[in-house]
């Protein structure tokens, strides 16, 4: 089987509350095609391989009580979250005169 992209020698959590494991994952298109030990002719032949030696690999964090409100005035893409591996936000804890002008901010960009 050929991969697009393989992470190898990562701590992977799986998000069940286990333990992390040190393992490999290999994606295809859109998906997590494989979890184990993947054998050197299919990294070989992979598009992209990355050495995730001593970094987590997981599937993304949801931020239940997520404040980005304010950082995505500045930001709309929301990196500040993204870029520690947060894929979901659930936001709705502002007050109202806080969400108004977030709202203002980001239809003024448009």
């Amino acid at each position: 089987m050929s991969f697009d992209v393989v992470i190898r020698g990562g701590t992977v959590y799986d998000g069940t509350g286990s333990p992390g494991a040190m393992t490999d994952v290999a994606i295809a298109g859109d998906n997590i095609a494989s979890i184990g030990s993947i054998d050197d002719a299919a990294c070989a032949s992979a598009g992209t391989v990355i050495d995730a030696t001593g970094l987590a690999v997981a599937p993304g964090f949801i931020n239940m009580l997520s404040h980005s409100y304010v950082s995505m005035v500045q930001d709309p893409r929301s990196l500040s979250e993204l870029t520690q591996g947060v894929t979901t936000q659930l936001m709705g804890e502002a007050t109202s005169d806080q969400r108004d002008r977030a709202r203002e901010s980001y239809a003024r960009r448009r």
